[in-house]
């Protein structure tokens, strides 16, 4: 993908559902893979689907980046917290994730909202910190499969 093609971030539509699913898995398996074993990135989709994203779709909580039309990565986020924020590996180190986690700090510190709270996958956890978020503790969460996911809780502070 040409690195001057301009990136849209647009609101996702029930449309969108299938290409988030395959973003979350490409990036799960090539991203976290140096941070997870293998059993945990093999289990981490099994009983899951595309149509998981449509609820969250219709709450209008989930953005898209796009570029000619094309699914690049996605963020879900409301006022106070940032939940999922995936790049497609081939998209990677063009400044996506950069765009979708600025955009996505700017949904969560609305309506007065003080503190940014996130739960990252081990790997990411670098990544927000070089925006300022501080790792509060350790966490997991069990996936459909019965596969347990370690991750960091992470906050930010709105900057003064």
């Amino acid at each position: 993908m040409d690195a001057n093609i301009s990136t849209t971030i647009r609101p996702g539509t029930e449309h969108d559902a299938e290409g988030l699913f395959q973003i979350h898995v490409d990036s799960v398996k090539d991203l976290c893979a140096t941070a997870y074993s293998r059993e945990q990135i093999k289990r981490w989709f099994e009983g899951r689907h595309a149509r998981e994203y449509v609820e969250h779709l219709s709450h209008g909580r989930i953005w898209v980046a796009t570029a000619a039309e094309r699914l690049l990565g996605f963020t879900e986020c409301w006022p106070g917290h940032i939940d999922r924020l995936f790049v497609a590996p081939w998209a990677t180190g063009r400044g996506i994730g950069d765009r979708l986690l600025r955009f996505a700090m700017e949904q969560a510190l609305s309506k007065g909202h003080e503190i940014i709270k996130i739960e990252a996958t081990l790997n990411a956890e670098p990544f927000y910190g070089k925006y300022g978020f501080k790792k509060i503790s350790n966490s997991s969460f069990v996936q459909p499969s019965g596969i347990e996911i370690e991750t960091v809780l992470m906050e930010m502070r709105r900057p003064c």
